[in-house]
C-alpha cells in the first residue's frame, strides 16, 4: 500500500516510517523541512524520496500528501508540557487531525491511523485507562489539545470512517537521529540528577519501536474503526529507581517528596515561566499526571499482534541513545558503558 505519513521527522513518525517501509509499504511524507530528514528518519537507514513540504495545518499541503495514497498514519503533533505553548497546541493539533483524518475520509483512504495519547482519556481516579473510555474533559495545554483532536477522530469514527486510534503512554527507546520524545527528556533529567522525585508516582513506558510496529500492523484495510491502547508497562518511581540502578550500577535513590508538594512545585514553575524561561520537566500538568497516574489496560497484542518488549531492554537502549545524542553524560551509563 501507499501510505501517507505526517510527522515523519519526529520521534514516533520516523520510527513508524521505518516500520512501514520494512513491512513493504510505500511512504509519502509530509514534512515541514526536508533538511531534517537526514538527521532523523535518515539516521534509521531510511531514504525517503517522496515528500510534501508543509505543516499539518496547511490544507493544500495535506491534500497533496493524501492524493493517490491508500492509507495514512497521522503522527504529527505539537508536543510540550510547557504552558507557554498551550495556545499553539490548541490551535494546531485539532486542526491537523481535522485536515488529515477528515481529508483521508473524504478520499476513501483505509485505514486512517491517528496517533493519540493516553492523556486524551486520562482520569486519575478511574482505574487503568482503556481504549473504550470517553474523551477526558481536560483544560491543560497538551492534554487539552489531544482531547480536542480525539473528539475529531471519534466524530469520524461515528460516521463510519475507518479511523484507527492508538493511545501510547510514555514513549522511550532509541532516538531517531536527533529526534527524542518528551518522556525521554524527563526520565533523562532524573538520571542526570541521580534521583527520582517521589515515591508517590508512576508512569507507563512503551518502546517507540513497539509503537511503530503497532502502526505498521494496523495498516490493513477493511477492518473498520478501531481503538488500541498501547500505554506500555506500568512502572512506579520506586521500580524505576531500582531498574536504573540495576542497569547502570549507579545510585538513583527516590527522594521522599510528597506528591502534593511536587504538584505545587510544578504550578509555581509554570507561574515563573511567565516571567523567565524555566527548563526541565517540572510543570503542573506533568507533575499532576506523574503523581496520579493510574496505568493502562492494553489491548495492543490482541488487536495488532504486537507483544511489548521488556521495560529493562527499552531503558537500556534509551540510556545509550541519550548519551549518543548528548542528553546524558557518558558517566551516567555506569556499567552499561562497557
Amino acid at each position: 500500500m501507499k501510505v501517507a505519513v505526517t510527522g515523519a521527522t519526529g520521534f514516533v513518525g520516523a520510527h513508524t516510517t521505518a516500520a512501514l517501509l520494512a513491512a513493504g509499504h510505500e511512504v509519502r511524507a509530509l514534512v515541514r523541512d526536508r533538511s531534517r530528514l537526514t538527521g532523523t528518519v535518515g539516521a534509521l537507514g531510511v531514504d525517503l524520496t517522496e515528500t510534501v513540504v508543509g505543516p499539518m495545518t496547511d490544507a493544500g499541503a495535506v491534500a497533496e500528501l493524501l492524493d493517490g495514497c491508500d492509507a495514512v498514519v497521522h503522527a504529527a503533533a505539537v508536543v510540550s508540557l510547557d504552558r507557554r505553548h498551550a495556545a499553539s497546541m490548541a490551535a494546531q493539533n485539532p486542526r491537523g487531525t481535522a485536515l488529515v483524518a477528515g481529508g483521508a475520509a473524504e478520499r476513501g483512504l483505509d485505514p486512517i491511523v491517528c496517533v493519540s495519547s493516553t492523556s486524551a482519556v486520562y482520569r486519575p481516579d478511574a482505574g487503568p485507562l482503556r481504549s473504550d473510555m470517553p474523551v477526558a474533559d481536560l483544560h491543560d495545554g497538551y492534554s487539552a489539545s489531544k482531547a480536542a483532536s480525539e473528539r475529531e477522530a471519534r466524530r469520524l469514527q461515528a460516521e463510519g470512517a475507518p479511523v484507527v486510534i492508538t493511545y501510547p503512554g510514555g514513549i522511550l527507546g532509541p532516538a531517531a537521529g536527533t529526534a527524542l520524545g518528551e518522556a525521554s527528556t524527563g526520565v533523562a533529567k532524573f538520571l542526570s540528577l541521580r534521583s527520582i522525585p517521589t515515591r508517590g508516582g508512576a508512569l507507563s513506558i512503551v518502546d517507540v519501536r513497539d509503537l511503530a510496529a503497532t502502526h505498521a500492523a494496523l495498516v490493513e484495510p477493511g477492518l473498520g474503526p478501531r481503538r488500541v491502547m498501547v500505554g506500555g508497562h506500568l512502572v512506579t518511581m520506586t521500580e524505576l529507581s531500582r531498574l536504573l540502578e540495576e542497569l547502570t550500577g549507579r545510585r538513583c535513590p527516590v527522594v521522599p517528596v510528597p506528591p502534593a508538594a511536587l504538584r505545587l512545585s510544578g504550578a509555581l514553575a509554570d507561574a515563573l515561566r511567565r516571567i523567565v524561561p524555566v527548563p526541565g520537566p517540572l510543570t503542573a500538568e506533568g507533575m499532576g499526571i506523574l503523581t496520579r497516574w493510574p496505568g493502562t489496560d492494553d489491548d495492543v497484542e490482541a488487536i495488532a499482534g504486537v507483544r511489548l518488549r521488556p521495560v529493562d531492554e527499552t531503558l537500556a537502549d534509551s540510556l545509550r541513545s541519550w548519551v549518543d545524542t548528548g542528553l546524558l553524560d557518558r558517566r551516567a551509563l555506569g556499567r552499561l558503558a562497557s
